[in-house]
C-alpha cells in the first residue's frame, strides 16, 4: 500500500490549518455519497472516490473488514512539519 500511494498521483491538499504546522497534507478515499470532496471531515454513509478506485491494494485493505466509514483519508506529513495537540471530529454533531 506504500508503495501505491507513493506512486500514483495523489491530489494532496492543505486543510485544518489551525491544527498544523505547514507541510501536512491529505487526500480523501472515502466520502460521503453527496458531500464535496474538499478534505473536510463530514458524516454519513461514504462511497471510495475516485482516488481511491486507483489504490487496489489500499481499496482491499479497506474493504476487507465489516467497517462502516464516513471519512477515510490518506496523509503526508513532510519533514520537521507538526501537528498540534487536537480533538478530531469537532465539527460532527455533538451525538456521534
Amino acid at each position: 500500500m506504500a508503495e501505491e500511494t507513493q506512486n500514483v498521483k495523489t491530489p494532496y491538499r492543505t486543510v485544518y490549518d489551525n491544527f498544523h504546522s505547514g507541510g501536512w497534507y491529505t487526500a480523501v478515499l472515502y466520502k460521503p455519497r453527496e458531500e464535496k470532496d474538499d478534505g473536510l471531515i463530514r458524516d454519513g454513509v461514504s462511497k471510495p472516490t475516485e482516488l481511491a478506485e486507483g489504490l487496489p491494494a489500499t481499496l482491499q485493505f479497506l474493504e476487507g473488514p465489516a467497517f462502516e466509514f464516513f471519512t477515510v483519508r490518506v496523509a503526508r506529513l513532510e519533514p520537521n512539519a507538526s501537528l498540534w495537540e487536537h480533538r478530531d471530529y469537532v465539527e460532527l454533531k455533538d451525538d456521534k
